[in-house]
């Protein structure tokens, strides 16, 4: 009977759980993966919004000169007694023309001096020949909206288009199109763009956004369409929808923040897919702080590199460059500088990557130190603690001069840990007092000492005096306050920001002034300057005032003057 009885209350289970609707079993929220769109191939010149139009037939240019390269072995018969001559470096893949190899090309006048540039030389087998490449001729007409309408164009001609073959270049189109465009202006500026030709677009959605992604090449020619350097812009579908457009973030290497989430981009080399996955790595924090000195705030906004991409820093913005905040949540990474914009205090600067040797000028190969390291469980705290140092980029060390030449003398302000640059740095105009509180407060102090010493007042409201009397107090210490402030963080006063140059002064070993001025300075050396020998040491003496920031900032380099 037990049995029975335990056998029916399985099978009254059983009916009762068929019967009973069942509920999908609740998971968490699935963390969005990449997805792929396609993208379909579009002429740059029938883009149809302006702006978008204007970037992508933007080219990448390369200036004329007059002189012919060293390079070249042998240039073809030119017809023109003023040739133009130059070179320019495919694929470009940074921002300091380092990258790619050198191609060369010539223009000439085939019906004479001064008929106009109409036939292109251009050294696409890359032999330092130009006797064997076939000259490229006008277009007629040229395709529309590929003429520029400013006003100072004396010249321009639209050539015919050739092609290049970049390494990695997919399968069955392995060369890219470009159409080279020669503007001459009528202050003599003469450069020669080449305008990639093709570009792609398509529709994408990131976090239920929509966007129309558009992808191809600006005003770098960065070889196939997977290279970091190619351009992507982003339109959102929705109008109220703004993305900043910081410095690099119209590139594929950009990091965007869409929906709270920060997303990363790839393309096939033929630029017809575009993958879009949600950045991998933890976030940190990076902030910017007084470091202990007197500031009223401090704020940082930019962009910021890693071996990753670039990612902005700062607040959203509906503005070109991102709001500046003191601190923001970042991806983990080793980042530097691409450019920052600090307000610290009363200071105004701009931080960059060091992109100088020392007695090179522009260094061709920069900054390779990606010093700010942001980690989840350690934020970046930029405090300026670090010592700087002053690099002479100009002249070299131990440079030697011959009376009559000039010296050029170019220094920065320099941090060696971080191998960043501090420049443009500007002094912010002093914190007025108003006029009306250095009356209010000694109006508050004597009604209230009046309102003590009233006979006949009842003993009861005397101490409300003491309000007005406090006031003034306080009022006081504020303005006290604001003094000390202007006396210690703004020592200079000007009613508009201040740029703080370096002065510069050179001297004899004995002392005695021979220059003086604020860089930029250039030192033309006297013909007839007095030397104490045959030759004679000189001492250029850098100083950088930088206030509250580190202070005065020396650096020393010594130059030879000879006969």
């Amino acid at each position: 009977m037990a049995t029975d009885g335990l056998f029916r209350a399985v099978i009254l289970l059983a009916v009762t759980l068929a019967a009973t609707p069942t509920r999908a079993v609740e998971t968490p929220q699935e963390k969005p993966s990449e997805v792929v769109f396609d993208l379909n191939e579009i002429a740059v010149f029938q883009i149809e919004d302006d702006r978008l139009r204007a970037y992508f037939s933007s080219g990448q240019w390369a200036s004329c000169r007059e002189d012919p390269c060293s390079t070249v072995k042998t240039y073809p018969a030119l017809v023109s007694q003023k040739p133009l001559y130059g070179s320019i470096r495919f694929p470009r893949q940074d921002a300091f023309n380092r990258s790619g190899v050198e191609y060369v090309f010539a223009l000439d006048e085939s019906k004479g001096t001064g008929t106009g540039y109409d036939r292109l030389f251009f050294d696409g087998n890359r032999n330092r020949d130009l006797t064997d490449d076939t000259p490229l001729v006008p277009q007629t007409p040229p395709p529309i909206h590929s003429i520029q309408k400013w006003k100072d164009i004396e010249q321009q001609v639209i050539f015919s288009c050739l092609s290049i073959a970049f390494e990695g270049g997919h399968e069955g189109k392995s060369a890219i199109e470009l159409m080279p465009h020669l503007i001459i202006t009528d202050k003599g500026y003469k450069t020669l763009s080449f305008v990639t030709t093709k570009a792609h677009a398509g529709q994408i959605e990131i976090s239920g956004r929509k966007y129309e992604a558009y992808l191809g090449h600006g005003r770098f020619v960065s070889g196939c369409f997977d290279r970091p350097m190619t351009a992507l812009r982003l339109v959102p579908s929705d109008p109220s929808e703004q993305l900043a457009e910081w410095i690099w973030g119209d590139r594929l290497m950009a990091i965007h923040k869409i929906a709270g989430r920060y997303w990363q981009f790839a393309a096939t080399p033929a630029g017809d897919r575009l993958t879009v996955k949600p950045y991998p790595k933890a976030i940190g924090t990076f902030e910017i702080s007084s470091g202990g000195r007197h500031l009223k705030e401090a704020t940082i906004s930019g962009v910021l590199r890693s071996q990753d991409g670039t990612v902005a820093v700062g607040g959203p913005s509906p503005h070109v460059w991102p709001e500046p905040n003191q601190s923001c949540q970042l991806p983990e990474g080793d980042y530097q500088p691409v450019l920052l914009s600090a307000q610290y205090g009363p200071l105004r600067m701009h931080i960059e990557p060091n992109c100088f040797g020392d007695g090179k000028g522009w260094d061709l190969h920069p900054s390779d130190v990606y010093g700010i390291q942001i980690r989840r469980d350690r934020p970046f705290v930029l405090d300026f603690s670090n010592k700087p140092v002053v690099l002479f980029a100009s002249p070299a060390s131990a440079a030697r001069v011959k009376r009559g030449d000039t010296v050029d003398i170019h220094a920065l302000l320099i941090d060696p840990k971080l191998d960043i640059g501090i420049g443009d740095i500007h002094a912010m105009p002093q914190e007025r007092i108003s006029t009306v509180y250095t009356l209010v407060a000694p109006i508050l102090f004597i009604a209230g000492l009046a309102w003590l010493v009233v006979p006949r007042l009842p003993r009861e409201l005397r101490p409300i005096g003491v309000v007005p009397i406090f006031a003034a107090l306080l009022l006081w210490c504020w303005l006290g306050f604001l003094s000390y402030m202007n006396a210690e963080t703004a020592k200079v006063y000007s009613p508009h920001p201040q740029r703080l140059e370096p002065a510069v002064v050179i001297v004899r070993a004995d002392g005695q002034v021979v220059a003086k001025g604020g860089q930029p300075f250039s030192w033309p050396v006297p013909v007839d300057l007095a030397l104490k020998a045959d030759q004679e040491v000189f001492t250029i003496n850098v100083t950088f005032d930088t206030l509250d920031l580190y202070g005065k900032v020396r650096g020393t380099r010594q130059v030879t003057v000879f006969r």
